[in-house]
């Protein structure tokens, strides 16, 4: 692995700590509440809660009632963002790329672009707040990308996202959207355990410009040239990586989890493979253990500028690493993301999707929020 690579992964595994003093707004059900203070917004029913940060539009708190673990502790300080971010929000949790994935071109830091799109790195307005759901919109005017977000939670112990992108400029352009994942201890320990229907993938190290070189299939990848194998469904192992995977064209819906032995506690997430049609998974092992993992769907395959994506076909079994927004065009996007309390020390958990339903190791069913 790259001396590159090893830097970004170590820039990218510090915990966040700050502590937002909240104020608590009660609705008309009183089992029910919305909380905001400062940049904050907590939405609560019955089963369970989810914090959203305004500044960046991160999810930074994803839990059940009965089981309160957090998987999204996952975070940046100020200090440790890349240069061209440090004066916007921290990275955290589960967080928005929007127009990139990644790192800017040269020119493009120059112009003010920040790591990973403006999304992440700006204020988001409130336009509707409810105990069960928020809308938030972002504009990003260097970019030329607005993005409008509903999120509603259910009984169920989902919650539903719904992004709808609009190119502001006069001229089309190459973006991507991704949507970035990153679990954190406690929830992330040497037992947690990641599963997908992910079909054939490469790792980000040494993938460009021919992703099929050295391509693999899920669980197990190739972490080098060599022929050095890893289970990405694990934390256990001491390597760090980031792989990148497609899906089956038969399937409709892509998925991902991520489950805790410890607190039992399962995090899901669900999404429609016409919208996402990859996943990355990148892990960041310290000597104290496994400090992040991400579970990362969206729009990108190999994490380029777009120049070095179209100078050359870097097209993986015919699928683009980004995709293309004419002037006016609008695009919608939608995931729901679940949270089950299965029991300790289980073996890694089956998901089975349907139109109608998830189900989770044959009994254990939701119904599918995105229908």
């Amino acid at each position: 692995m790259n001396k590159t690579f090893i830097f970004l992964f170590q820039i990218a595994v510090m915990a966040y700590a700050c502590q937002v003093e909240q104020q608590q707004v009660v609705g008309e059900d009183q089992e029910e509440s919305v909380q905001v203070a400062d940049s904050i917004v907590r939405l609560s029913n019955e089963s369970m809660s989810l914090v959203i940060n305004q500044f960046g539009g991160a999810f930074v708190d994803v839990s059940l009632k009965s089981n309160p673990v957090n998987p999204l502790t996952w975070a940046l300080t100020s200090e440790q963002m890349p240069a061209n971010n440090k004066e916007g929000a921290p990275f955290v949790g589960h967080f928005l790329c929007l127009g990139r994935w990644g790192s800017p071109s040269p020119e493009e830091i120059k112009k003010g672009i920040p790591h990973n799109g403006e999304q992440s790195n700006t204020l988001w307005d409130i336009t509707e707040l409810s105990p069960t759901k928020v809308i938030m919109t972002n504009e990003a005017p260097l970019d030329g990308l607005a993005v409008s977000r509903e999120v509603n939670l259910n009984d169920d112990g989902a919650f539903v996202v719904q992004e709808v992108f609009t190119n502001t400029y006069s001229l089309g352009r190459v973006s991507n959207v991704v949507q970035h994942v990153t679990l954190g201890p406690p929830f992330l320990n040497t037992k947690t355990l990641i599963n997908s229907n992910a079909k054939q993938g490469f790792n980000q190290s040494g993938a460009y410009p021919d992703p099929h070189k050295n391509e693999f299939m899920w669980p197990i990848a190739f972490l080098d040239s060599l022929g050095n194998t890893t289970d990405e469904r694990s934390t256990a192992t001491p390597d760090n990586y980031c792989m990148t995977h497609i899906f089956d064209e038969k399937d409709m819906y892509g998925w991902v989890t991520a489950y805790d032995p410890v607190s039992g506690v399962l995090l899901g997430y669900v999404w429609k493979l016409a919208e996402y049609p990859w996943i990355n998974i990148w892990s960041h092992q310290t000597e104290e253990g496994p400090f992040a993992k991400g579970i990362e769907f969206g729009t990108t395959g190999l994490g380029r500028k777009y120049k070095d994506l179209l100078e050359v076909d870097t097209r993986f079994y015919g699928r683009n690493s980004w995709e293309y927004i004419e002037p006016d065009e609008v695009k919608e996007k939608t995931f729901a993301g679940f949270m089950i309390d299965l029991g300790m020390d289980l073996g890694n958990p089956s998901l089975t999707v349907s139109a109608e339903q998830i189900v989770v190791n044959g009994n254990k069913a939701i119904e599918n929020p995105l229908n």
